[in-house]
């Protein structure tokens, strides 16, 4: 038996969150987009057949050209959206040294900040779930 309800849409996405010298990459929707001005870790729809962490790479570099490496798993989180259910696999990236500019292309702005202050910015709720994580898991 299926825990989806028959009016649901499932949604499979996945993020990577980039991590620099204790910094964490963050970037804001742009106006016109879903869940426009909120902030979010670089990430998107998986493509058919797409294994979620081959999607959080090709949609990194999509959104910023940036070209991420050494991926770990980090969490999995389900929320519900109406008659949506959004299953996000989320990956972390740790980055040594110098890091390039993004070349922003879903994105409106972006900042590299610490774990504390994460918090003080407004996210999707599945992103809300892994800065949550994040916090306790830090």
């Amino acid at each position: 038996m299926s825990l989806v309800k028959e009016t649901e849409i499932e949604i499979v996405m996945a993020c990577c969150i980039i991590i620099r010298d204790d910094l964490f990459y963050i970037q804001q929707r742009l106006a016109d987009d879903v869940w426009a001005g909120l902030w979010e870790f670089p990430g998107g729809r998986l493509k058919k057949g797409e294994l979620p962490i081959d999607a959080s790479c090709r949609e990194v570099l999509e959104e910023t050209e940036f070209i991420v490496s050494g991926l770990q798993s980090f969490a999995t989180v389900v929320h519900n959206y109406k008659n949506y259910r959004v299953t996000l696999h989320a990956f972390v990236s740790k980055q040594q040294g110098d890091c390039p500019v993004p070349v922003l292309h879903a994105a409106s702005q972006y900042k590299w900040i610490p774990l504390s202050e994460l918090s003080d910015f407004s996210f999707p709720a599945g992103h809300r779930q892994l800065v949550g994580r994040l916090s306790v898991d830090n």
